[in-house]
């Protein structure tokens, strides 16, 4: 699950997917046999599914060709869906995974570090979302975001919203909840265990989340309802 923190040469806050490179990836034949195809997925939150591109290492056994009749050219991505080269884009703040087919493979992400960064328009359901600067930053202080439920001061999570960072060594999230305030909480139960309005609360811990969002990394946030995320 990654982030970038770059943007196209000369273009603002818009990064190509075929600035993303890659090494060491398998890729997938001019037979589009896909099993053991290297697939680059990022998220389309409006849709709430996945565009899906493919890499293309070059096939000394496509002697027609074929590959080329499409316009893919090795150490590049393919759009299956549209049968061409992808002209996909991340947005400043936008993340996508890579699923490997080997160990040892790398991403580089190539480009320009922006001097400004977007803000990012949540939508009902999951939002994922990239750490945009070439840096580590915690997630109370990477971002301040507005429109969400949050939890209360019973610790009820249904409507809670909630920011999921993976964490690959385990393949498991690290899950924070947001908490907006209280006006019920008159005992002053939260702040009791450090909860600070407007801040991200690590559930586990039972204190104010520390979590860092690694440079190149990225975060999921599932939200209740629209908001906007704007980053510091």
């Amino acid at each position: 699950m990654i982030g970038t923190s770059f943007q196209s040469v000369g273009v603002d806050n818009t990064i190509s997917v075929q600035d993303i490179k890659a090494s060491g990836l398998t890729g997938f034949d001019w037979t589009f046999e896909t099993e053991a195809g290297d697939t680059l997925m990022i998220w389309d939150a409006s849709s709430q599914m996945y565009l899906t591109t493919l890499y293309y290492t070059g096939d000394e056994y496509d002697e027609n060709g074929i590959m080329e009749m499409f316009g893919a050219a090795p150490g590049t991505w393919f759009d299956m869906d549209a049968g061409a080269t992808a002209d996909m884009s991340l947005e400043n703040g936008d993340a996508f995974w890579v699923i490997s087919s080997v160990n040892g493979a790398k991403v580089t992400i190539a480009g320009e570090v922006p001097t400004t960064s977007n803000g990012v328009n949540m939508v009902p359901g999951y939002n994922m979302i990239a750490n945009p600067y070439p840096k580590a930053v915690s997630v109370n202080e990477l971002f301040t975001v507005s429109g969400l439920t949050g939890f209360d001061w019973t610790f009820e999570t249904d409507a809670g919203d909630t920011l999921m960072i993976w964490d690959p060594s385990t393949q498991m999230y690290q899950i924070t909840l947001y908490y907006t305030g209280d006006e019920y909480d008159e005992n002053g139960i939260m702040e009791m265990f450090g909860a600070t309005p407007g801040t991200w609360f690590d559930m586990d811990a039972g204190a104010t989340a520390t979590t860092e969002i690694p440079a190149g990394g990225a975060f999921w946030i599932v939200s209740s309802g629209n908001g906007t995320l704007t980053f510091k």
